[in-house]
């Protein structure tokens, strides 16, 4: 049977069985309806294997003259295709745009529709002709549209009558010879707003559940506005709409939490004097008087707030960004208080305020006016000690928080401190030692030992002392003939050396390392001393065994082998190389972890002077260290593809 039910073929059998009247009557009880055996032509021979035992009459196709677009709720008015075509264009570019003003009525026309509604009509033309399967069933004529075949688009369906019905809400749109019904709705940029877009001034039968149709049609399920729906749909089916847009849903934007707010009460930043032309610090503008009082609010903190999500009108989730924090913590002599959802942190004693890291705290003051000597003897003070003077040759001061001193550190004296240090004239003497867990300041260092856990900034020069810092060494150029100048002794930083000049041009040797501490380099040599040292008892262990490298499988053998009393020997040779091959591994993988971390310093790390390197002085940069045998001008060493490099 062919697929569209106008022939019915039989195979396996001859034309003469064909032509039987007892396969006409089996042919019969199948159903179809005029059987008639195809007849070969004179001297024709059938070679298909297929018989045709019945042919349908096909349909003939209906031509129509034009097909009638009228608006559903207009019958009256008639458009051509044309100006349909034209109208839709329009349409078509309005839902298309990025950006419409929802307050601003647009100036686009267009034809609703609901559905159900006839929106076109194929009418006149000449008639078909109805066709006959092999059943005897009829086949209806095809309907040959004009304009190239309009085709049924969205939301569109065409009858077997030639009508055109709507089978949704919207809007009729004509283009590429296809006819649909274009959704009424407009989303704006992100999803966030979902409006009901209105073309039409004239009423048309809409209804609740076609808006809430459309809507789903759409995707849209969140921030729905449903009196705002009635309200449309009531205006509409009365006419009192005006053309434009009516907000149907909404979404909500994600709302950041607020960051922490910190006020601080009081000048946490107090300066240390100013820097002089010659390089000392002049304290005369300095107030030393305690910040704070007893119960004084020092700070306030308002704690961050947490995000609220958002969410668009197809119910995706916006995410919101939390509050950023910035924790305060009470340290020693504060309390913290809540008042009103406000954190309020208050002083317990009389004294100076700090910050450190996050951590705020009151630090006792003490100020001495005058020198260290007999008269005040040794002070050792938990909190920050002001010194309008100098300390004396064999005193000490001692203290938790910053020591300023107004005049010098002198010979033998030693000033220790967890904070800062600053000194406004000089520190001097070979037995004077000035430590710093942070940084120091001083006009000059003569012969002195002096270690910072930050940086050590001298104001004028350096002369025969030794220097450890954390952080990075600077002198500076100060009036004088010895300004900006390290001459001799030795400068140790981490982090880097800044000087404008170093050693002098008669060759006064000095150091200056950068990238690690003596405490490393120490360690250092001691790891590849100590590695020596066990090598060279493996190699002697091995000639126990006529051997020059480590053989288990050999050693194993051999003390096998062995019987008596050389055989405890070797057994306790081998303990013994065991033992030491254990000690060399793990001082090979302390020494290359320390190099490690040595080389990790070392990336960042230079010696930069400004005018003049002399001869005589040697500079080092992690393990690679160089003694300069001429001058050289405005140098900056660092490592360079594991070489030490002047520029």
């Amino acid at each position: 049977m062919r697929a569209d039910g106008l022939r019915a073929c039989v195979r396996s059998m001859s034309l003469e069985k064909a032509r039987e009247a007892q396969t006409h009557r089996a042919l019969g009880e199948l159903g179809l309806a005029s059987i008639e055996v195809e007849v070969p032509g004179k001297g024709q021979e059938i070679e298909d294997p297929w018989i045709r035992v019945a042919q349908g009459r096909p349909p003939e196709a209906g031509r129509a003259h034009r097909i009638e677009f009228g608006g559903p709720n207009q019958p009256e008015e008639r458009l051509s295709f044309q100006v349909l075509s034209l109208l839709s264009a329009e349409v078509q570019q309005f839902f298309q745009a990025s950006d419409l003003d929802p307050h601003t009525s647009p100036s686009v026309r267009a034809m609703a529709a609901v559905a159900g509604q006839v929106l076109a009509r194929v009418s006149g033309g000449q008639a078909g002709q109805a066709g006959q399967d092999v059943f005897g069933r009829d086949l209806p004529p095809p309907l040959e549209s004009p304009q190239g075949q309009l085709a049924a688009g969205w939301q569109v369906s065409l009858s077997a009558e030639g009508e055109y019905r709507a089978e949704g809400c919207g809007y009729l749109c004509l283009a590429d010879s296809r006819l649909s019904v274009l959704p009424p709705l407009w989303l704006d940029k992100g999803d966030m707003r979902a409006y009901w877009v209105l073309l039409d001034e004239h009423p048309h039968p809409l209804t609740v559940e076609m808006v809430q149709q459309c809507l789903r049609a759409a995707g849209i399920s969140a921030g729905i506005q449903e009196e705002r729906i009635g309200e449309l749909v009531s205006q509409v089916q009365s006419g009192k709409h005006q053309v434009g847009l009516r907000l149907l849903a909404q979404g909500a934007l994600p709302v950041d939490g607020e960051d922490v707010q910190v006020e601080f009460l009081i000048d946490l930043q107090r300066r240390a004097g100013t820097e002089k032309p010659d390089g000392s610090i002049d304290f005369r503008e300095v107030n030393f008087a305690p910040s704070v009082g007893v119960g004084q609010v020092v700070a306030r903190r308002r704690p961050p707030t947490p995000g609220v999500a958002g969410y668009d009108v197809k119910g995706r989730v916006l995410e919101a960004r939390e509050g950023l924090d910035q924790p305060i913590k009470a340290g020693a002599h504060i309390e913290v208080r809540l008042e009103e959802g406000v954190e309020v942190y208050a002083a317990t004693i009389e004294g100076v305020v700090k910050q450190l890291g996050d951590e705020l705290r009151v630090i006792r003051q003490l100020a001495v006016k005058g020198d260290i000597d007999f008269g005040t003897g040794n002070l050792d003070f938990r909190g920050e000690v002001y010194i309008d003077g100098s300390v004396v040759q064999g005193f000490s001061v001692k203290a938790t928080g910053t020591i300023t001193i107004t005049n010098t550190v002198e010979n033998g004296s030693t000033v220790l401190s967890a904070g800062d240090i600053v000194v406004g004239k000089g520190i001097l003497g070979r037995r004077t030692r000035v430590q710093a867990g942070g940084s120091v300041h001083a006009q000059f260092i003569q012969e002195a030992r002096v270690e910072a856990g930050g940086d050590i900034t001298i104001g004028n020069y350096v002369y025969h002392a030794l220097l450890h810092a954390e952080g990075r060494v600077v002198v500076r150029k100060g009036t004088g003939g010895k300004g900006g100048v390290i001459l001799g002794g030795e400068v140790w930083s981490r982090e880097g050396v800044e000087v404008f000049q170093l050693g002098s041009t008669n060759g006064v040797a000095g150091t200056i390392v950068v990238g690690l501490q003596p405490g490393q380099a120490q360690q250092l040599d001691r790891l590849k001393t100590s590695a020596n040292t066990c090598q060279e008892h493996l190699l002697k262990v091995l000639r126990r065994f006529n051997l020059s490298r480590i053989d288990l499988a050999q050693i194993r053998n051999m003390v096998a082998a062995a019987t008596g009393p050389h055989r405890k020997v070797l057994v306790h040779h081998a303990q013994q190389l065991g033992q030491l091959v254990q000690l060399y591994q793990k001082l090979q993988g302390e020494q290359a972890e320390l190099e490690g971390q040595i080389r990790t310093t070392v990336k960042g790390a230079a010696i930069k002077v400004h005018d003049l390197a002399c001869w005589g002085v040697t500079v080092r940069i992690g393990e690679y260290q160089r003694k300069l045998r001429e001058d050289v001008k405005s140098p900056r060493f660092h490592i360079r593809e594991g070489r030490l490099v002047e520029r």
